[in-house]
């Protein structure tokens, strides 16, 4: 006898409304389920760096139909430049443009995670349900029902609650244990920011890599901004130990001005 499975309609609420929970709400409603997407900040998220997508992530853009709209609004970075600390290339890889094999360290896929969010939304606004400014605080797990408490007091049941609130996901960590670490450290610190685009920040993205695990990097995905990333890691070694003579007395001075 074959087994046939019910198909019903689920009341699914999603928490997070950037390119992973909005991704998932394209597909959710195209499943026939009813779908709502709660995003804490009060208008749509759509900041953010330079996204490089891959692999299957290009596949899955083109299978949501959405494979041109992304490609209108990609950065026009040709590939990356190795340099030396005069700022002269020592060696370049360009981006794999061929659409065949895998993508060099330009994707040829490269967009602003704010284009990408936009493209996302205009694609899901009119099936999917969208709440901002309001978040889930917590929420009752039940037999078949799960009740979702929100920010501002009010409450709700759903057939499933999806966290996609991002790393520090506040439903990832109420299902975790309380003194799990959910961050998997790399020993590596990143920060960036926006300058204005000068004359010779070209489409080719420079890097500069110096000893001691650190980098600096310079992109440019308009006419009038590029983005500089410094990054270092944290190192694992043990410091040298001084091989110079002890003396009892060093000379220096102290935060007195005596001799220590």
């Amino acid at each position: 006898m074959m087994n046939v499975i019910a198909k019903r309609s689920l009341r699914i609420l999603v928490a997070g409304g950037g390119v992973a929970g909005q991704a998932l709400a394209f597909w959710l409603t195209r499943g026939g389920h009813a779908v709502t997407v709660v995003e804490r900040f009060p208008a749509l998220r759509d900041s953010g760096a330079q996204v490089d997508l891959r692999g299957q992530g290009i596949d899955a853009v083109e299978r949501m139909g959405l494979l041109q709209e992304v490609r209108g609004q990609l950065v026009d970075e040709a590939g990356v430049a190795f340099i030396d600390p005069r700022g002269k290339p020592k060696a370049t890889i360009m981006a794999n443009t061929s659409g065949k094999g895998r993508q060099a360290l330009t994707s040829e896929y490269e967009i602003m995670r704010g284009d990408l969010v936009r493209i996302l939304h205009a694609a899901t606004k009119d099936d999917a349900a969208y709440v901002f400014g309001k978040s889930v605080d917590g929420f009752d797990q039940h037999a078949d029902k799960v009740t979702a408490h929100f920010s501002d007091g009010t409450s709700d049941e759903y057939d499933l609650l999806i966290g996609a609130d991002g790393q520090s996901s506040r439903t990832r960590r109420a299902l975790l244990p309380e003194d799990f670490d959910p961050y998997w450290r790399v020993g590596i610190h990143m920060a960036y920011w926006f300058v204005p685009r000068i004359a010779s920040d070209t489409n080719i993205r420079d890097t500069y890599m110096v000893p001691g695990g650190r980098q600096i990097m310079r992109r440019s995905h308009n006419a009038s901004e590029s983005r500089c990333t410094s990054s270092c890691a944290r190192s694992r070694r043990k410091p040298p130990r001084s091989t110079a003579p002890r003396s009892s007395s060093s000379g220096r001075s102290g935060p007195n001005g005596s001799g220590t």
